[in-house]
This record gives C-alpha cells, sequence and structure tokens, in this order.
C-alpha cells in the first residue's frame, strides 16, 4: 500500500532532505563495483542490498536530527531496459530489481519514520541514454512508451511518486511525464544543465519547464536541477517568472567542473561542502517554494548536512521550519536574514545587537507559535556576506530595514530590536511611523553620546581594533553583556559570528552611536511600545529606561531582576511570554479597530 501518492507531503509541509551522489558515494567512499553506475546491480545478493541500507540510513539519521522530511529515491536510475539489456538482465529480472529496490525503502521507511519526518518514498528513473549528453533523442511519445514498463513497476509498488533525474532533453521529460499520468503517479522532473545553465541541448530551464508544462497540463509536481553546481545555474533563475516558481528541488553536484571534465576524471571532486551550503542560501531568495534538498555527484552526508546547516533548522518539537535566506537589497546591500511561521501570521523583525547576527534571536526563536511570522535579519556588515565601504549610522540601518520590508512585501510589522537594533527601531518608527505596528526595545539606551561607559569601551578597546580582531577582545566585549550564565555552545557560536565583523565596522558603528542623539524626536513615537530592561545591565541604565518611559507615549516597562545586557539569552523563555503577551495585546488592538462601532 502506498502511503502519500494521494497527498506529497513535501509539497507544502516544510522541507524535505534527500540523499546526495549515491552512485560516487558506493564507488569512491564504500569502495564498491557499479558497472555503469548502476547502484540496482547491489540489490542482486545480500551484501549489496545491506550496503545500500546503510547508506539510505545515513540521511534517515540526518533527516531526523534536524527534523524533516525526507524523500527516499530508490536505487533505479539505471534500471531500464537498454542499460538493463547491458548488464544481463531480463525483462522479468529488472522488473523484480525495481520492486526489490521499492521494498528496500519501504522497510526502511516502516523502522524509521517519525511525525516530525515523514518520509516519501520515489522510484527514480534515469534517462535512456547517456546522463551528460543525449546523443540517442526519442519523440515524446517514444519515450512514454520506453519509460512506461519501469513507471508501471512502480505503480504496483508502495512508491509513492516518480521522480526522472538529470534529463537532458525535453522530449524524453514529457515522455516520462506522460508515462506517469497514464499509471496515476505523481512525476518530479529534473533537469541537468551545462555550465552555462542551459540544456545539453542548448535550451534554457525556462523553455524546458515551460514546455513540458505545455505538452503535459502542468502535470509534473515540481521541478529538480540535477548535475550541476549551483554556479551554473544561479545566473539563470533570476527572473521572477511563473516557471522559476515551478521549481521544487536541488540535487547539485559538489564540484564546479563541467560534465566533460567529470567524466574525464579518474578522482572525485568532493568541492566544498561548507561552500555548497552556503550557496544554497543563497539560492532561497530565488526559488521561493523550494523544498527538496539533496546532492548529485560528488556528494554525501557530509554536503547535505551543510545545506541543512546554511539553510535549515527546527524547534525542538518540530512543528515549524526556520529557514536561513540571502536577500540583495536594491542599494546594493546584501543581507541573511532567518525566516520563520506562517506566512499569514503577525509579521515581527528581530534587530540584533552590535556585532551579533540574526543567531542572536536562536534561543527565542523556537519558543514562538507558528502565528508569528517571524524575521531575524543579519545587519549591514555583521557576517560574512557583505561589508559596505560606509553607511552604519542608524538612517543607514533603517533604510535596509524599509528596503528589506518592500522587497518582502511587509506593509507593516512589530520591530523588536536589542541594542543596537533598538536603536535603529526607535528610527525606523519615528521615519517610518505608518509601517510600525508595535515596538518592543530590549536593553535599550536614551542617549549613547552621553554614555560614559560606551565611550571609554569606545576609546579604549574598539578605536584601535586592527584586522582581524583579536579573539580575546571579542570575548571579552560579549562577556560584558552577560550577568547569567548562557549554555558554553551557545557562547561560543556568538564568538564565532562576531568574528565575522571587520574592525572597521565595529568603529565606525560604535562612532555612530556616539555622534547622533535623536533623543528630542522619540516623543513622535506612536506605537505601543514594550521596553525590557535587566537590572544588572552595565551599558544601559534604569535612568535610560525612564526617559523613554516619558518620552514615548503608549510604553510600558518590565524589568528582569538579575539580569544583565543580552537578558533575551540569559531568560528566552521569560523573554518570549512577555513578548508573546506584547504580541497578543496588540493584535486585541487591531481586532478592536476593526470591529464596527457598538
Amino acid at each position: 500500500m502506498t502511503k502519500y501518492r494521494n497527498k506529497l507531503p513535501q509539497r507544502n509541509e516544510g522541507f524535505f532532505l534527500t540523499d546526495g551522489g549515491l552512485e560516487t558515494t558506493l564507488i569512491f567512499h564504500e569502495g564498491l563495483e557499479l558497472p555503469d553506475f548502476a547502484a540496482f546491480h547491489l540489490l542482486k545478493d545480500d551484501a549489496g542490498y545491506e550496503a545500500l541500507r546503510n547508506y539510505y540510513n545515513t540521511y534517515v539519521v540526518l533527516a531526523r536530527d534536524y527534523e524533516v522530511g525526507l524523500v527516499l529515491e530508490s536505487p533505479t536510475w539505471r534500471s531500464n531496459p537498454d542499460w538493463g539489456k547491458r548488464l544481463g538482465y531480463s525483462e522479468s529480472e529488472l522488473a523484480a530489481a525495481n520492486r526489490k529496490a521499492i521494498e528496500l525503502l519501504v522497510e526502511i521507511r516502516n523502522q524509521y519514520e517519525t511525525d516530525t519526518t515523514p518520509m516519501v518514498i520515489s522510484g527514480c528513473v534515469g534517462p535512456r541514454g547517456d546522463g551528460y549528453n543525449p546523443t540517442t533523442r526519442m519523440s515524446a511519445e517514444e519515450a512514454q512508451q520506453y519509460h512506461a514498463a519501469q513507471i508501471g513497476v512502480f505503480r504496483d509498488t508502495g512508491a509513492d511518486m516518480v521522480t526522472a533525474i538529470t534529463i537532458n532533453y525535453v522530449e524524453e521529460a514529457i515522455g516520462i511525464t506522460q508515462a506517469a499520468q497514464a499509471a496515476g503517479m505523481p512525476v518530479a522532473i529534473s533537469f541537468t544543465v551545462e555550465t552555462d545553465g542551459n540544456l545539453p541541448t542548448g535550451q534554457t530551464l525556462k523553455e524546458a519547464i515551460e514546455s513540458v508544462d505545455a505538452a503535459t497540463n502542468h502535470a509534473p509536481v515540481y521541478y529538480m536541477i540535477s548535475c550541476a553546481h549551483p554556479t551554473h545555474f544561479a545566473e539563470a533563475l533570476n527572473s521572477n517568472e511563473p516557471w522559476v516558481e515551478r521549481i521544487g528541488g536541488l540535487r547539485a553536484n559538489a564540484s564546479t567542473r563541467s560534465h566533460a571534465e567529470l567524466n574525464d576524471s579518474a578522482e572525485l571532486d568532493e568541492g566544498n561542502p561548507a561552500e555548497l551550503g552556503r550557496q544554497h542560501r543563497e539560492l532561497f531568495t530565488k526559488l521561493t517554494n523550494l523544498r527538496v534538498l539533496g546532492g548529485c555527484c560528488g556528494t554525501d552526508h557530509r554536503h547535505v548536512e551543510e545545506i541543512c546547516k546554511a539553510t535549515i533548522a527546527t524547534d525542538k518539537q518540530g512543528k515549524r521550519t526556520l529557514v536561513v535566506k540571502t536577500i540583495d537589497l536594491p542599494n546594493r546591500v546584501s543581507l541573511n536574514y532567518a525566516e520563520q511561521g506562517d506566512p499569514s501570521g503577525l509579521p515581527v523583525i528581530f534587530l540584533h545587537g552590535v556585532t551579533d547576527s540574526w543567531r542572536s534571536f536562536e534561543p527565542v526563536l523556537p519558543h514562538l507559535p507558528d502565528s508569528i511570522h517571524a524575521f531575524a535579519i543579519t545587519q549591514r556588515g555583521h557576517d560574512d556576506l557583505s561589508h559596505p565601504a560606509a553607511g552604519y549610522r542608524y538612517h543607514d540601518f533603517t533604510v535596509d530595514v524599509e528596503a528589506f520590508m518592500d522587497a518582502l512585501n511587509l506593509k507593516a510589522a512589530v520591530l523588536v530590536g536589542h541594542s543596537l537594533g533598538s536603536a535603529v527601531a526607535q528610527r525606523f518608527a519615528i521615519d517610518y511611523p505608518e509601517r510600525v505596528l508595535g515596538l518592543a526595545l530590549v536593553a535599550t539606551f536614551d542617549n549613547l553620546t552621553k554614555n560614559p561607559e560606551v565611550q571609554e569601551l569606545y576609546d579604549s578597546a574598539i578605536a584601535t581594533l586592527t584586522e582581524p580582531v583579536d579573539e580575546g577582545i571579542i570575548r571579552e566585549f560579549q562577556q560584558s553583556t552577560l550577568a547569567q550564565p548562557v549554555p558554553p555552545e551557545f557562547f561560543e557560536m556568538v564568538v564565532e559570528e562576531s568574528k565575522k565583523v571587520p574592525a572597521r565596522v565595529w568603529q565606525a558603528t560604535f562612532a555612530g552611536f556616539l555622534a547622533e542623539d535623536f533623543s528630542a524626536e522619540r516623543h513622535k513615537i506612536k506605537a505601543p511600545t514594550l521596553i525590557i530592561w535587566g537590572d544588572h545591565d552595565t551599558f544601559c541604565l534604569r535612568s535610560d529606561q525612564d526617559m523613554l518611559l516619558a518620552t514615548i507615549a503608549d510604553s510600558q516597562l518590565v524589568i528582569y531582576r538579575g539580569a544583565g545586557h543580552a537578558l533575551h539569552w540569559e531568560q528566552p523563555e521569560q523573554f518570549t511570554a512577555d513578548l508573546l503577551d506584547f504580541l497578543e495585546s496588540l493584535n486585541k488592538l487591531q481586532r478592536n479597530e476593526l470591529s464596527p462601532a457598538a
């Protein structure tokens, strides 16, 4: 019995992993013989069967660790009539191999599937000919007839869908789609491209996807790109046209080499797993419906895990997925940001403190309900992505926030700011009052131009920084923000994030603090405002909080006893509870404003 054939969860239920380069892993890492790259050939004996099971179990563990779904792709890329005949398989033996491949995946799903890691079983279909070079081409009708036998076998097993991988010309993609339609099987089509982002035939991805959709009435559930490095196809995706939205999965190569170069190489090119992860993060801004992530030639579980680290995280309950993305703003500033929650929920933008990143809010985000559409931004200069030569005054940061909201079509949002972020949030509320639903100001100042502690810090440590910033200074600075202990691994992450900030950004940002005073304009803030302060904060004083209360009309103060400047790290659960109470009061206010008069 199939489980998901009538409702594939990866279409609308979060993110799914799939495996990496099956054949290259088995050959180069496991030392197994795969004639003609035919992994299904291992099913002929118990040792090969167990080798495949162990391979898939690696990705089961990864998916469960990250609490995301898993598409179990069968090892049948080569088990079609032509390739089977080359290996000595009869028609009946080939059908048996295809059935046995699905039976293996059903066993794995029955043993390891959980509520937070649903497992979809996909029957993998490969091209009739070479995966890199369409030397022999079929018509769509011929391709349908050719692939119908394998797809028909999958139909009568526990396979939930069919995925055609490394398809290199349109007619074969149409024929496979039509064969799947005839069999009543959902189908995904994964095209491969050359270094110029086009199919080996020279056809563009746009033309290929639109042609298949036109011929099959948009039958594929989604499209994928496989067996190509992100640098080969990223530019081809610079479009807001509907065809880009049809791409739902990626199985990229580890190597930047061309197909011809890979074909001629006797050694495995593993590329750079961490860099591959970062490149996937950048692709998220282009591919808004990207849901399935895996790898192809040269990749293994390390590459897929780096993709997870760069793009996917989940809360402890596995109820929702947080995605890390990159956005290029019109002002030529690129920002990393994390997003989670229901897109129809209350938009809340989190702005971190100086030298931190979006990860400053990692202790908070897991506690937010799905009804909060959260965006945690890494502000300009504060990561390894974008370090503008100038522009670190409050106005510059607020312009970025406005451009970010415009790019994501956010008419208005709640702003939650910590330290530097709280000043940016205030400046934004003064300059763009119609776009602020509410403010939560955490560890905020009245006027840094008159703050002797910050001036002393700048004069004694910040002004004389050189590249790279000494790790001891970073540790001392971050430790000074704490009055209570935080998990050691979190503190180490904070230090690593701060190391990404160049000395000149430290200096320019602190200089901006000390030069600008907008306290006389604070009365212009009309949005409801929550002020949260720790009474052991060595930077922000109680007098600062009293001035904020006096100058922001609709404001309230919550004091955390024994907490320091980074109170949301020290007491994340209490902080989130207080924030949610505030957000709920905003929701009630909005509902009252929209309700008809009694």
